[in-house]
Formats: C-alpha cells, structure tokens, sequence
C-alpha cells in the first residue's frame, strides 16, 4: 500500500488517488510508525497540493494528536499557522 500510495503521490501526481491510499493505510496498518507517516503526508497533500485549508486543520490535529518530539509538534504548527 505505501508503494502505491508513493507511485500516486510522486509518479502518476495524482493527490487524490495518494491521499486515498494513505487513508487506506492509516486504517488497515498495524504498524504504528506507518500510519503516522501516512497520516502526516495526508495533511500535507490536503494543505499543499488539494489547497483545502479547512480540512488540512484537521488533518494537521490528528498528526499534532500523536506526535511526542517537540520539534515535529512545532513544524507542524507552523503548517497550521500558515
């Protein structure tokens, strides 16, 4: 599934199709890192690339809702403050 979601996001740029990949992963996972990443790269397409701000604050609070390191915690809020 990260393939895909890679190939989605990088190759074929399509945001969608990677995003819906990702969400795929962030439910299916066991791996707890994966679905971080995944779910981290989900905020950052909805931000970036989609432009829809309202819904990049709330993926954006799910990645603050599992994130310990203080630095990561501040990127991110810097995203949100953009």
């Amino acid at each position: 599934l990260r393939e895909s979601a890679r190939i989605y996001e990088f190759e074929i740029k399509d945001s969608k199709k990677a995003i819906e990949a990702y969400q795929v992963i962030i439910t299916k996972s066991t791996d707890a890192a994966e679905r971080q990443n995944a779910q981290v790269r989900v905020a950052e397409m909805t931000f970036d690339s989609l432009q829809d701000y309202e819904k990049a604050v709330l993926e954006f609070s799910k990645v603050l809702s599992f994130l310990e390191d203080p630095a990561e915690r501040h990127r991110i809020r810097l995203n949100l403050a953009r």
